[in-house]
């Protein structure tokens, strides 16, 4: 009776060193470090992805700012130039003048003889 329990008591034994021996070394550190290297580099694979994606859009929206601030530069010009033309702009002094302008605008000018101020 007494070996049945020694026995049984060493099958234990040998279990439980057996179970901790196995839970000790699992997962192995090598297979940890195959899947973290393998983890890094697509993570790197990806950043560096996304780096160049955004890389080329920067360099698309400089290339339109430079062109919307050519465009503005060209657009403020006129605009000055406008400014300054609206500012040499005098008053008619005489009805030929006045008639003149009004067709240049594209408004003909109806001659109503009876309506005229003398």
């Amino acid at each position: 009776m007494k070996r049945k329990y020694v026995t049984i008591g060493v099958g234990l034994l040998l279990i439980i060193a057996v179970t901790a021996w196995v839970a000790s070394g699992y997962p192995r550190q090598s297979v940890l470090d195959e899947q973290i290297a393998a983890a890094k580099e697509k993570i790197d694979k990806e950043y560096n992805d996304t780096i160049i994606l955004k890389e080329q859009e920067i360099s698309k929206l400089k290339g339109e700012l430079v062109t919307s601030e050519k465009k503005y530069s060209s657009l403020m010009t006129r605009y000055n130039q406008l400014e300054k033309e609206k500012g040499d702009v005098k008053k008619p002094t005489t009805d030929k003048e006045l008639r003149a302008r009004f067709n240049a605008l594209g408004y003909p000018v109806v001659d109503c003889p009876g309506t005229r101020a003398k």
